[in-house]
Order: structure tokens, then C-alpha cells, then sequence
């Protein structure tokens, strides 16, 4: 959950949290206790005045322990 928590502080460092319409993950492994993972995330869409942006947790060995989208309007006041 805490790797979860990450890709939202990505998220909102980026954009305002009200800009934000959908996040969803997946976990697909275990994080380690100690371990330092990296959170990234690449728009691979953009339509209608929305992103959509993929997202993964990575550790240092390329594991890769968390996958999601997220969806964001950048400029919510020219909805």
C-alpha cells in the first residue's frame, strides 16, 4: 500500500489533486522491507482534454512491484 501511496504523491506533485479523475494499480510483487523503490509514470494518451498516464514501482533489481493508470485533466477549469 505504501508503494500505492508513492505513485499518488507522484501524481499530485504533478497536478492538483482535483484534477485528478481516476487512479487504479495492481500489485504484482511484494517490496521489500528497506528496500527504495521508484515510482514512474509516461502519458501515453491524450484526449478530449484528459491524460492518461501510466504508472509503475520499480526496485533497483528491475523488479517491477506495482502497474496502474491514472487519469488526469490538466486544466479543470476549461471543462
Amino acid at each position: 500500500m505504501l508503494s500505492m501511496a508513492y505513485l499518488g504523491r507522484l501524481l499530485t506533485g504533478h497536478f492538483r489533486p482535483g484534477q485528478l479523475r481516476e487512479f487504479s494499480v495492481r500489485f504484482n510483487a511484494i517490496t521489500p522491507v528497506h528496500a527504495r523503490p521508484t515510482c514512474f509514470g509516461q502519458i501515453v494518451d491524450a484526449r478530449e482534454g484528459d491524460l492518461l498516464i501510466d504508472l509503475r514501482v520499480e526496485l533497483a533489481d528491475g523488479t517491477v512491484t506495482l502497474t496502474g493508470q491514472a487519469t488526469v485533466r490538466p486544466k479543470e477549469t476549461e471543462l
